[in-house]
């Protein structure tokens, strides 16, 4: 895949989708997929598809505020 640089927390995105987004792990960073429906972000998984199924789901996720980019398209 494809993807745009890192946007801070404080800039939502201004399209609903799927997004990656990096959650501090102690010392480390864990990059996940979420999806984001406008107003806020739903629960992570390892890959776009998991995070499209949390947002059906309704699962909001606990975490609002993290960083995150944008995905571009995928690789040919």
């Amino acid at each position: 895949m494809i993807y745009t640089h890192w946007f801070p927390a404080s800039s939502p995105p201004v399209r609903a989708g799927v997004y990656e987004r990096k959650y501090p792990l102690g010392k480390m960073e864990l990059v996940r997929f979420s999806y984001w429906d406008g107003k806020r972000w739903y629960v992570a998984g390892h890959t776009p598809e998991i995070a499209e199924t949390e947002y059906k789901n309704q699962e909001i996720a606990p975490r609002q505020k993290l960083p995150w980019r944008g995905l571009l398209k995928e690789d040919v």
